[in-house]
C-alpha cells in the first residue's frame, strides 16, 4: 500500500497552458492575423488534392505541380479576402448593435439612479 509520502508529484504538469505554433515575420506573429491558420490549411489541401488529380489524369509532373500552385493561389486570395470581408462585415454588425444597445442601458442606468436617489 502505498503511503501519502511515496506518491510522486509533477507541480505545474496541469497548470501549464500548451504552446501554440508562431512564425514571425517582421516583428508580428502571422498566426494572430485572422483568416491567416484556415486560409493557409485551405490553399495546401487544395494543392496537394489538384496537383495529385491532375497528375493521375495527365502523368505529367511538372504539368500537374503547375497546375496545383495555380489553385493554391487562387484558393488562397480568394478565401482570404471572402474571410476578411466576412471579419469586417461581422465587426461592423457587432458595432452598430453595440451603438443601439447603449442609449438604451445609459438610459435604464439614468433612471435607477433617479429612482435610488429619490428612495433615499
Amino acid at each position: 500500500m502505498a503511503k501519502p509520502s511515496d506518491t510522486i508529484k509533477i507541480e505545474g504538469a496541469l497548470d501549464e497552458e500548451p504552446k501554440r505554433a508562431s512564425l514571425v515575420i517582421f516583428g508580428r506573429d502571422l498566426f494572430q492575423i485572422p483568416c491567416f491558420r484556415t486560409t493557409f490549411l485551405y490553399s495546401i489541401s487544395s494543392y496537394v488534392g489538384v496537383s495529385l488529380l491532375t497528375f493521375l489524369f495527365t502523368s505529367k509532373p511538372k504539368m500537374s505541380s503547375h497546375v496545383g500552385f495555380v489553385s493554391f493561389m487562387a484558393v488562397t486570395f480568394g478565401y482570404f479576402t471572402k474571410c476578411r470581408t466576412d471579419l469586417a462585415r461581422e465587426r461592423l454588425q457587432i458595432g452598430e448593435v453595440q451603438k443601439a444597445l447603449l442609449p438604451k442601458s445609459e438610459n435604464k442606468l439614468e433612471e435607477t439612479n433617479r429612482s435610488v436617489l429619490d428612495d433615499a
